[in-house]
């Protein structure tokens, strides 16, 4: 199964939040779609002038361990794999904070709302 974050023009509870080659702080409102066989609905994002598509991969094993890789796939080929996630919750008054941390370290976190006072943070390396 994979996981494509595709970038909406209309507020949702997943953004994310990445920074640019001259440090310029970007922020996308995303919804997920899921699909067996995502070539193309990365097509067609590229179609609409996607520049990269974030994508995780999920395959579940035989006891409910769930291995994940993610690939950052470029409008021009390029590709970065990304085999290594944290996921953490924080408290709203930190996020800005944790936003700034994690994409200068990590180059870009996605939030999840997830209550009112806490978010979730997924981040890849």
């Amino acid at each position: 199964m994979y996981k494509i974050y595709k970038t909406v023009n209309r507020k949702t509870n997943i953004c994310g939040y990445w920074l640019d080659n001259n440090g310029i702080l970007y922020k996308d409102n995303i919804i997920i779609e899921k699909s067996y066989n995502p070539n193309n609905i990365i097509k067609n994002l590229f179609k609409k002038n996607e520049i990269a598509v974030f994508v995780v991969k999920e395959k579940k094993h035989l006891f409910g361990k769930v291995e994940r890789k993610a690939i950052i796939i470029y409008k021009n080929g390029k590709k970065h794999y990304l085999n290594n996630r944290t996921e953490k919750i924080v408290n709203k008054k930190e996020l800005k904070k944790q936003i700034v941390t994690h994409c200068k370290k990590f180059g870009g976190v996605t939030v999840y709302e997830n209550g009112k006072k806490t978010v979730k943070l997924e981040i890849w390396s």
